[in-house]
């Protein structure tokens, strides 16, 4: 309850995990029940069990980790005891409830929520760490804290245990239909990707597109943002290189469009963030290139608009991105109207406003 405060345990897991079955209740003391509360369960008539507040659940759990114990460590030990390896049916419900604890985000408080949405969306400048559904926490409370706490490779080491704890759960309770989590090692991306360790992140959002049998429109919008975080901080740089930036920013428009592609196909909804990072990555890309050059920027602006013959300057810096980036300047459009179109329908045009006034 201290990570998923509104979550119970169902009675029946108790039952099948605790000393003397069904009986467990009857040889609960009496400071059990100031710790906890029973309560009804959708998933269950016989009721469920959860910690009577928030802050009795962190206080416990606080003690725990003042007696020697790391939140990783007791994570690490929960993961490998002996209830995961129970030949019962109550472990799915185990199984699915760990998953909600490393998974789920919490909602940020609501005078941040507030704050946020007084302020312009200012999309084309945005932090790439800023991005993603603003109302929520960056990760789940648990692995926040172990972040927090202990560093990523700590949060790391325990979502690796979970994945390999999880895959022999789903091979064992469902060997007809199992498949691997991909979303674990998005996690882990993601958390890499934070940290500005951007090789790391590349290889762990390659091995979660790698599990899925078709492309999926969430995990390649994680993998252009860790090329779009990379791209950010290479250009927040005193110097560096116009051809590698260049290239980065190509791969991450090129991740952004697959991502759009893959999601005309998905039936989870529309997934915006793959377009609004193909013109983010686009504008600033853009912005590079022009501020870049001491040349005409007159003649930069009409080759870009109108496909005509490109100026010296620009072959001799930009060289076999030259078409490219022409051809870019169709794609925003195209991207813009698409969304224009689709914000329409769902009376959320605001979005738009900031990218209309920079093209």
């Amino acid at each position: 309850n201290v990570f998923l405060v509104d979550k119970s345990l169902p009675a029946l897991l108790c039952d099948t995990f605790m000393p003397g079955g069904s009986r467990w209740e009857q040889k609960l003391s009496e400071a059990t029940h100031i710790l906890l509360m029973k309560v009804q369960n959708s998933r269950s008539s016989i009721g469920a069990y959860k910690v009577k507040h928030p802050k009795i659940a962190e206080e416990t759990l606080n003690q725990a980790i003042n007696s020697g114990q790391t939140m990783s460590g007791i994570i690490e030990n929960f993961l490998k005891c002996s209830m995961f390896k129970e030949r019962s049916f109550a472990v799915k419900y185990l199984m699915e409830m760990t998953d909600q604890i490393f998974k789920r985000r919490t909602w940020k408080p609501r005078s941040q929520q507030v704050e946020h949405r007084k302020k312009k969306r200012p999309t084309v400048d945005d932090d790439p760490k800023d991005d993603g559904d603003e109302d929520r926490e960056t990760f789940s409370a648990l692995v926040q804290r172990i972040i927090t706490d202990e560093g990523c490779e700590a949060a790391v080491r325990v979502l690796g245990i979970w994945y390999e704890v999880k895959k022999q759960l789903q091979q064992r309770l469902f060997p007809r239909s199992y498949h691997d989590d991909p979303m674990i090692w998005q996690q882990v991306a993601r958390i890499y990707m934070y940290a500005e360790k951007y090789a790391e992140a590349h290889h762990w959002a390659d091995e979660a597109l790698s599990l899925c049998i078709k492309e999926n429109s969430y995990l390649l919008d994680t993998k252009g943002h860790i090329y779009k975080a990379e791209f950010v901080a290479l250009t927040k740089k005193d110097t560096y290189d116009q051809q590698s930036v260049t290239d980065i920013a190509l791969k991450a428009i090129d991740i952004f469009r697959r991502g759009q592609n893959a999601n005309k196909t998905e039936k989870s909804g529309f997934n915006t963030a793959p377009y609004f990072g193909e013109l983010f990555m686009s504008f600033n890309l853009f912005r590079l290139v022009y501020n870049s050059t001491s040349h005409d920027k007159n003649m930069l602006r009409e080759f870009l608009l109108t496909g005509q013959d490109p100026p010296h300057f620009v072959l001799e810096v930009w060289g076999r991105y030259t078409e490219q980036l022409r051809c870019q300047v169709l794609n925003i459009r195209n991207t813009m109207d698409y969304l224009s179109e689709i914000q329409t329908i769902y009376k959320e045009d605001d979005e738009m406003a900031t990218f209309d006034s920079e093209f």
